[in-house]
């Protein structure tokens, strides 16, 4: 049996008004099998991610960072499921998570 994953990354860009950073940067990202075998009927995948920050609500650069997990499992009878984790330095009320699996 082979298989692959990969991972798609969407992040909010600042250019205007003119701020001192370029808003939220993918700083590190990783996608890995983590379970999986002879006889087994699944397999496990890992995807992370790392998002700093500077820009217009943080000029400094230290105040946002953020750490993403997902989870998907593949069943061998065709469906999955997900999980996700999530770590961040400083939260937002106004912020909104949307995770999907596909």
């Amino acid at each position: 049996m082979s298989c692959s994953t990969g991972g798609g990354t969407l992040t909010h860009r600042e250019n205007r008004p003119p701020s001192c950073g370029k808003g939220w940067k993918l700083k590190v990202q990783n996608n890995m099998q983590i379970s999986s075998g002879v006889g087994l009927p699944w397999v496990g995948f890992v995807q992370s991610g790392e998002f700093k920050y500077k820009g217009l609500f943080d000029c400094s650069g230290t105040i946002y960072y953020n750490k993403l997990w997902n989870y998907p499992t593949v069943y061998a009878n065709g469906t999955g499921s997900c999980r996700f984790t999530q770590e961040y330095r400083t939260w937002s009320l106004l912020w909104y998570w949307t995770m999907a699996c596909y």
